[in-house]
Formats: structure tokens, sequence, C-alpha cells
């Protein structure tokens, strides 16, 4: 169990990382499906292409802080006995929570900092 949780947090990870790559590229024109999609990064092109850049750059970051944490609990639960596996088992199953506030609440942040 705990194995799939490791495996299903990974991808998400990647996945999140292979999503901001043409953001981060401006590869993305504006549109209603992809990208952050606040009221400012309507505005105009340049704005659309510098909120999503700098925010791709925090969803390199926090990806990659998710797959260290993510390796970091996978590493502790087979060290210890299995009667903790259901503490470890929760945390796997935040991971995915606490990623998605923080993108959202990045996105946010780097809307605001767009004049």
């Amino acid at each position: 169990m705990i194995l799939t949780l490791f495996v299903y947090n990974l991808v998400l990870a990647l996945i999140i990382i292979i999503l901001a790559v043409p953001l981060y590229k401006e590869k993305i024109r504006v549109n209603r499906w992809y990208g952050v999609r606040l009221l400012k990064s309507y505005e105009s092109e340049q704005i659309w292409h510098r909120i999503n850049k700098l925010w791709a750059k925090r969803a390199f970051l926090w990806a990659s802080l998710y797959i260290l944490a993510d390796i970091i609990i996978y590493v502790i639960s087979v060290l210890l006995t299995p009667q903790n596996e259901l503490i470890f088992i929760l945390l796997f199953s935040l991971l995915p929570v606490m990623i998605a506030a923080m993108l959202f609440i990045a996105a946010i942040i780097v809307s605001s900092k767009i004049a």
C-alpha cells in the first residue's frame, strides 16, 4: 500500500513538472483551459505569459519539494515497523492536497505581483 502511494505521488509531481514546462517556455497562448486563469491573466498576452512563467517556476519548486518529501516519507516508512503504517498512509494521502493548495496560493501571489 505504501509503495503504491509513493509511486502515485511521484507520478503526480512529475505531471505537474511536465505541465509547467510549456507555460515556462511561453508556448501556451491565452485560453480558458490551460494555465493560470485568473482575471489578471486575461488582461493581455504579455501579462498571461509573465504570470504563467512565474507560476511555472513555483510549480517546479513545489513539485521538487513534493518529490523530496515523498522520498523521505517512503524511506522512513520502510525503516519503521508495520505498526506505524497507518501514519505514513495518512502522510502520503495528505501530500497531494498540500501541493494543490500551495500551487493555488502561488497562482494568486504571482498574479498579485504582476502590475
